[in-house]
């Protein structure tokens, strides 16, 4: 377990939180998935992996037991590239040194080491029941044990040990183990054996007896039962780990003493299970349920990484004994040739996986890479940062509105708030001042009556509050939401209505009839009613001017004489010499 200790500072002082969480691995593709079968110096991902087994990382390189594509394929780790190294494609055995490593036959290889002492490169041919070398400096490619006999039946498929290692009859071989010193460990499964071949090229048996079982540990591995074993492995401690896949256990032997110890798995002992099941995680791994373990791997530390393969997941035991579920959700149709996939990208224990196989530790990266069988993919484990189980490196991460910084901690862009970033933030307006719903950074949705970036103007009767001409009738203030402050002498929902003379505006007897209340005590007469009430009636004739829009402005005689006057006198002030009057048109009432 981690510890994730993230500190936050603000302007209000310092406040610590701290989170303890369990180790999240993130699970993307690195090859398969795609259609290109050949698939030489193509985009890894492009290439169509079929039923994909056992993995060795050197270096830069990634290799793959391209098991049912019967080809040995190389990926680079920098450029993601893949190619073909060996295998025709074609399934069958056509011999050996007299053709080039492209033209070999395989049927079926299930894994594949460099020998570290040579950089050769070794493959199990499993269902050739040969194990074969790839020499680096021909490309020619050997066979170095196994005759090839197909007798294929569990436990008779064996001669003898302490013969050459080419005259030995193997049985679907799986497990291989290059060790410093020349010799080469192999699990010969259904010969129920782990088997050496030593440096002058002999065979022989570390452990089982060809019998099926399960011995109980502190036995000696060479006089033991066992059924089905699977990868073979040096572990931290110097000892061998073996997958035995069909009595559900991982197993060491002690290569001091040569006693077995299990590791992680419980079953009867003498009995084979061949069917195992899922339990235990979180506790020790001894008192746990696998189901059909293919592969392990191991880290510096001692962290023992197992392909669970019928459980559909990727289990961990830890340097203290503990097992947990890495990856994988163990959900339906994890078996053998069954396509379970759910996508990449994401915490690797809600990914769907089928059949995982092969496993390799890349000890510079701090990675895990295996290969999701059935799923015709090779995947990769990496500890990552997820916030609410989104990878921090995607774009839908903190809702798309901010950048995952620790293990669940969001932090957000510029107008967005909430732990996921998930609220957009309007405070530069406001929070819309209580009238409307913040959609956006800094983005009012008003509600109905409320105009304004933060919605902070109110309408009466739909006219905002800042149009004094016509809010209120032009006769008060828009204060709230369809609420007049009348000015004085006003009143009425929208100050609409005055009085003159003791009327109603609004009353058909205001100005006597003959006008129009216009504001307080203040008549608009119709016609010749004149007077503050329009009470009186003016009889005098009128004269009527058109301008020249045919608008037609109607006075009184006495009137036009009085504004005559008016204006002979302010041209006499301004020493206007002559004063021109024109009428287009001119006639009595």
């Amino acid at each position: 377990m981690r510890i994730t200790i993230l500190f936050i500072l603000s302007l209000f002082g310092m406040s610590l939180i701290q989170f303890a969480l369990p180790q999240q691995y993130a699970i993307t593709t690195v090859a398969g998935g795609g259609s290109d079968i050949i698939g030489d110096n193509i985009p890894a991902t492009q290439v169509f992996l079929n039923k994909p087994y056992g993995l060795e990382i050197h270096g830069e390189l990634l290799y793959i037991a391209d098991t049912y594509n019967d080809r040995i394929r190389v990926m680079n780790l920098t450029s993601h590239k893949i190619r073909t190294i060996a295998g025709s494609g074609v399934r069958g055995f056509n011999g050996d040194f007299s053709m080039d490593a492209m033209q070999v036959m395989f049927r079926q290889p299930e894994d594949v080491k460099i020998d570290p002492t040579d950089g050769n490169l070794i493959i199990s041919d499993t269902f050739n029941n040969r194990i074969r070398k790839m020499w680096k400096e021909s490309g020619n490619v050997s066979t170095i044990a196994g005759t090839g006999a197909t007798n294929t039946a569990p436990g008779l498929n064996f001669n003898s040990d302490n013969i050459l290692a080419v005259d030995s009859l193997l049985a679907w071989p799986l497990g291989i183990l290059p060790l410093s010193n020349g010799e080469l460990i192999i699990s010969d499964m259904w010969n129920h054996r782990i088997r050496k071949i030593l440096t002058n090229g002999t065979i022989t048996t570390i452990y089982g007896n060809g019998l099926e079982g399960s011995a109980a540990d502190g036995s000696i591995a060479l006089n033991s039962r066992v059924c089905g074993p699977g990868s073979v492995i040096r572990l931290v401690d110097g000892s061998l780990g073996i997958a035995e896949i069909y009595t559900n256990k991982i197993r060491s032997i002690s290569l001091e003493n040569g006693t077995l110890t299990t590791l992680g798995g419980i079953g009867p002992v003498g009995m084979v299970i061949k069917n195992g099941g899922l339990s235990g995680d979180g506790g020790l791994a001894i008192n746990a349920k696998l189901n059909n373990p293919h592969f392990m791997a191991t880290s510096p530390s001692g962290d023992l990484f197992i392909s669970d393969s019928y459980n559909g997941r990727i289990r961990k035991i830890q340097a203290n004994g503990t097992i947990s579920t890495i990856a994988g959700m163990g959900a339906i149709n994890v078996n053998w040739g069954t396509l379970n996939f759910n996508g990449d990208f994401k915490i690797a224990t809600q990914a769907l996986l089928s059949f995982p196989t092969g496993i390799v530790y890349d000890k510079k990266n701090d990675e895990i890479y295996f290969a999701d069988s059935s799923n015709n993919r090779i995947r990769k484990l990496s500890l990552s940062i997820f916030c609410n189980g989104t990878l921090y490196t995607n774009s839908s991460v903190c809702s798309g509105n901010g950048k995952c910084i620790a293990t669940e901690t969001c932090q957000c862009n510029s107008g967005w708030k909430g732990q996921l970033c998930e609220t957009p933030d309007c405070g530069l307006v406001h929070n819309c001042s209580s009238y409307g719903n913040c959609i956006g950074p800094n983005q009012c949705q008003c509600e109905t009556g409320y105009l304004g970036i933060d919605c902070s103007i109110p309408t009466c009767e739909n006219i905002s509050s800042l149009n004094s001409s016509f809010v209120c009738s032009g006769n008060g203030k828009c204060q709230t939401l369809n609420s007049c402050n009348c000015s004085e002498g006003y009143f009425g929902i929208v100050c609409q209505l005055t009085t003159c003379n003791g009327f109603l505006s609004n009353s058909s007897q205001v100005c006597l009839g003959r006008g129009k209340c216009v504001g307080p005590e203040k008549c608009s007469c119709f016609g010749s009613w004149v007077g503050s009430n329009c009470e009186i009636f003016d009889s005098s004739p009128k004269l009527k001017e058109y301008d020249e829009t045919g608008l037609i402005v109607s006075m009184t005689i006495s009137g036009v004489i009085l504004l005559i006057a008016f204006i002979l006198d302010i041209a006499s002030c301004v020493n206007i010499p002559k004063l021109r009057m024109k009428f287009k048109k001119q006639e009595l009432n």
